[in-house]
């Protein structure tokens, strides 16, 4: 386990590697300031994310909650809900296959199994439901709950 959360930690590190690089990129064609290229991809990365969420939405996911933060970095925040029937850990995996070329989906998916996999090692109980909570800027989190939380996430 312990393993996987390195190797999550790792790709997580990768994206904001990529991310900030794309800013040191914009800078270099022509922004005329760090914060015009920051702000440019954040916009980038927003209009990502938004693929993402609709695709997760094809795929069976509601999204429940939809929040947009408006700053020098904007920023969303989007919960999901899904049936824990039609996003079986086998379900998942063809996923995650599917859309090996999407990182951002790919994090989403990979995160769900994982948290399936931890779960399963401390309890048989099964669950109706899967949430997600997605926070997009310029570092993505991505959180999954099965059933109802008492406590906002």
């Amino acid at each position: 386990m312990i393993d996987k959360l390195k190797e999550t930690l790792n790709q997580a590190s990768e994206i904001l590697k990529e991310q900030t690089s794309n800013i040191g990129d914009a800078i270099k064609e022509g922004s005329s300031t760090f914060s015009d290229a920051a702000k440019e991809k954040s916009q980038k990365l927003i209009d990502d994310w938004l693929k993402v969420f609709r695709r997760l939405e094809e795929y069976g996911f509601k999204i429940t909650s939809f929040g947009l933060g408006v700053a020098i970095s904007p920023s969303l925040e989007v919960e999901l809900e899904g049936s824990a029937e039609k996003f079986t850990l086998e379900r998942i995996k063809e996923l995650m296959e599917e859309n090996k070329d999407s990182t951002s989906l790919s994090s989403v998916l990979r995160t769900i199994k994982m948290t399936y996999e931890t779960h399963s090692k401390i309890s048989s109980q099964k669950y109706d439901i899967v949430l997600v909570k997605v926070l997009v800027k310029i570092t993505p989190e991505i959180k999954v709950v099965l059933g109802e939380p008492k406590l906002h996430l």
